[in-house]
């Protein structure tokens, strides 16, 4: 993407909502460059589930547990590149190459050109509850579009060699829109915001990567009239598995080619939750045993 500030005689800034709906208006008018809709109903709904997020889910630390590997599209290695996404720099961002409407990317009339593969690895094995992305918003470009994804496949797992499984994100789709559903499973539905996008994961899955593929890329870029998508940040809930033993093994079957998918590490992760809440529901038995025939043989010798 194209980093290029246009003076609007307003010192280059953003401006109000009023000023950039008629900036747009004149773009098209003169340009033929169509920007993508966007409505505060959108706007407002993001926002509420992003800041229910952190309430339901913990916010795993970037720094200490995300890694990026890479990606097969960027614009800019050195400055839009997959590690934008996790600083805290709201300046920063990754970039996906232009898509032109006629390429090998190109798609149907109800997706847009662009594709874009996103991989990021875990410091130790995690379970994954959502993913939260934002797009970014291109204030430097005149009518301060942004470059949203239409739809988003978010798979997890313990090694990139077969060892990834797809989230569900057709139960994000809401029952009316079934045609949509069918069209986009088992992908999420982006939506044209820059508020913060909550991906939940129905059931959460297991992993030591996660892997993000964005479809469908809707605005052009003025400049080249090539489609592109761009991010500002990626953000994982989740937490790391608390058995050691079982993140160890994981680990170590991914290191000799078997990892394991997200789903099945997610069915093994339970059944070893389930296992140590039983051994410590009887160990706390055995106490209770243990303190309740003491207090008996005191009474005994008293």
């Amino acid at each position: 993407m194209n980093v290029t500030w246009w003076n609007r005689g307003d010192g280059g800034g953003g401006m109000f909502p009023e000023g950039t709906l008629f900036e747009r208006t004149i773009l098209a008018g003169r340009m033929g460059i169509e920007f993508v809709a966007e409505s505060s109903e959108v706007d407002a709904a993001a926002r509420a589930a992003s800041e229910a997020a952190p309430v339901r889910w913990p916010l795993l630390d970037a720094r200490r547990y995300v890694q990026p590997v890479g990606c097969d599209s960027c614009d800019d290695v050195v400055s839009q590149n997959v590690e934008c996404t996790l600083d805290d720099d709201e300046e920063t961002f990754y970039s996906s190459r232009g898509f032109a409407a006629v390429s090998a990317g190109a798609a149907t009339a109800d997706v847009a050109p662009g594709t874009a593969l996103l991989v990021y690895r875990l410091q130790q094995a995690c379970v994954l509850y959502a993913v939260q992305l934002t797009v970014f918003r291109a204030d430097f470009h005149p009518g301060r579009p942004i470059y949203p994804f239409q739809a988003v496949d978010i798979g997890v797992g313990c090694s990139l060699r077969g060892g990834i499984a797809l989230a569900d994100g057709s139960a994000d789709v809401p029952d009316a829109d079934e045609a949509a559903a069918a069209a986009l499973a088992p992908s999420y539905r982006g939506q044209n915001t820059s508020e913060p996008q909550t991906f939940g994961l129905q059931p959460p899955m297991v992993g030591l990567y996660v892997v993000l593929r964005l479809r469908g890329f809707p605005q052009q870029q003025l400049t080249d009239r090539l489609h592109y998508v761009a991010l500002r940040s990626v953000r994982l809930f989740g937490e790391p598995l608390r058995c050691a033993s079982l993140a160890r093994r994981l680990r170590e079957s991914a290191a000799m080619g078997f990892g394991l998918d997200g789903h099945a590490a997610y069915a093994l992760w339970r059944a070893s939750e389930i296992q140590h809440g039983e051994e410590a529901n009887a160990s706390a038995d055995e106490k209770r045993g243990a303190a309740l025939q003491g207090g008996t043989d005191s009474m005994s010798r008293g």
